[in-house]
């Protein structure tokens, strides 16, 4: 479970550099003593010198505002126990397959008949597609969006639909030539 734990802006931990030097410096600054306290009379310091008035005021003052600084840098690395996909890796492309559901296309003239022949062209074509989204569109006298744009599913675990398509896409291309 720890295995998966992971920050999706690790960058954001360099902010972290700059409260530790400031940390430092005040900390040394604090333990050296002030060229001010050698000039200064003993009996005015104390209402002269005002740092030393806040450290004993406030002394939890600082580690405070370190422990906002690193739960502010730690939120902003983002820690997830999900990753997400890299957007440079895939490709977002986006495929319109618009078909002609005319009454041309149920001529006779061919074995099988062009609708059919035609199906199983956008089957085909459909198969070859890898990534991006696939919108189906199909017109007679008119263009009607049959399955709007849909990612492809290219995962393996995904065997049990043919070619990757969703199952709206995949009832569009089953039921084409029954659209008339």
């Amino acid at each position: 479970m720890l295995a998966d734990f992971h920050l999706l802006r690790p960058l954001w931990l360099l902010a972290l550099l700059p409260a530790a030097l400031l940390w430092w410096l005040l900390r040394t600054r604090r333990q050296d003593l002030s060229p001010w306290q050698q000039l200064i009379a003993n009996h005015l310091q104390p209402i002269v010198l005002i740092s030393q008035q806040l450290q004993r005021r406030q002394p939890w003052a600082m580690p405070l505002l370190a422990l906002c600084w690193l739960l502010s840098v730690l939120a902003l690395t983002g820690p997830s126990w999900q990753k997400l996909p890299q957007p440079a890796l895939t490709i977002k492309k986006a495929t319109v397959l618009i078909m002609d559901m005319s009454l041309s296309m149920r001529a006779t003239d061919m074995t099988p008949d062009r609708l059919t022949q035609q199906r199983f062209k956008a089957l085909d074509f459909v198969e070859q597609l890898r990534e991006g989204d696939l919108a189906l569109v199909s017109y007679a006298a008119d263009a009607f969006v049959i399955s709007p744009l849909t990612p492809i599913i290219t995962t393996s675990d995904c065997k049990s639909q043919p070619f990757g398509l969703s199952l709206c896409q995949r009832k569009a291309l089953m039921c084409w030539p029954h659209c008339n």
